[in-house]
This record gives structure tokens, sequence and C-alpha cells, in this order.
């Protein structure tokens, strides 16, 4: 739930996510047989603004809310019954803000989109010319656009985890009262 309110996955909360366990045993950490989520399908995330955000950029965009309009399905009913446990609420709002300042800050994401920037454009790149035909243009013009395009997700990821941090958190907070 962290992950998809924070990234704003747009194709979810009740759809691209699946569970699993381990039916092993032994010293592996997750071979305890307890049931984990697991998301799936990002590619609607972190930079996209669609026209129905009704006139906010994707890292305005409260989830929050798009949380709340799909609770009438599990496994959402399920968090926002659990959210109206104080308890679980507090634990909520602390994760939450961890997960902003310790898996998420800025400098963390830095490193990663520096990391697999060019490993990342070379396979863009090469999907873009494996299907030119498909798109109608020649290999020369597709590969360009591959690289515009590629240029314009970087800018807007960047974009978006520096600004993401501070809607995120008024919206949980707004949300979260209104509960009460």
């Amino acid at each position: 739930m962290l992950l998809g309110i924070y990234i704003v996955m747009i194709d979810w909360p009740n759809n691209n996510y699946g569970m699993w366990k381990s039916n092993k045993t032994g010293d592996n950490f997750y071979y305890d047989g307890k049931w984990r989520f697991m998301g799936y399908d990002f590619d609607y995330t972190m930079g996209n603004t669609y026209d129905d955000f009704g006139d906010v950029e994707c890292y305005e965009y409260n989830m929050f809310n798009r949380v709340e309009r799909s609770k009438r399905k599990p496994p959402t009913n399920l968090f926002i019954a659990l959210l109206k446990n104080e308890e679980f609420e507090n634990k909520f709002m602390k994760s939450y803000e961890e997960f902003i300042n310790n898996i998420m800050p800025m400098d963390k994401i830095n490193s990663i989109i520096e990391k697999f920037k060019e490993e990342i454009a070379y396979l863009i790149a090469y999907s873009y010319e494996r299907w030119s035909g498909y798109l109608g243009s020649s290999k020369k013009e597709t590969i360009k656009d591959a690289f515009v395009n590629y240029n314009k997700i970087l800018k807007n990821l960047n974009i978006f985890f520096e600004k993401r941090p501070k809607y995120t958190l008024e919206n949980m907070k707004n949300y979260l009262s209104q509960l009460e």
C-alpha cells in the first residue's frame, strides 16, 4: 500500500498486485510460510500526469482519495478498515514517513537513476529499433525519438521524487483526519 500510494500507481489499488508465500522450510527469511503482497505493472507511475488528475501534476495527486474510491474491494477494504484502528493508523503514518525519508530520499533516487541511466537507455533504444517498422517510422527516427522520450522521462522522475514527499504527506494527514 505504501509503494502504490507513494509512486501514484494509477491502475491500482485493486489491480496489479499479487500475494505469495513459500512452502519451503529452512533458514531463509522467506521460508516462514507468511503471505506477502507484491506489485507489478508499474508503467503508469512516477511522473505521468493524466487528464483525470484534476489539473494537478502527478507528484501532487492524492492517491489516498483514489484508495478511498476503491474501498469496496479487497484488499483496499481491509486496509481502510485497519486505518480506522488508532494503533494501526499510527504504525502506518510512522511507516509511511520512514519509507519516504529512508527508502525514497532524493540522494538514493538520484544514485539509482544515474546507475541505470546508460543501461536502460540502451535497452530503450534497442526496443524502439526492434519495433520501428511497427511504429511506422524509420529506425533512425525511432532511435532519436527513444532518446528524446528517455530524457523527458528522466526529467519527470527527478521532478516527481523531488516534489512528491511534500504533497503525499499532506494528503495522508488530511485523509487520516477525515477517517476519525
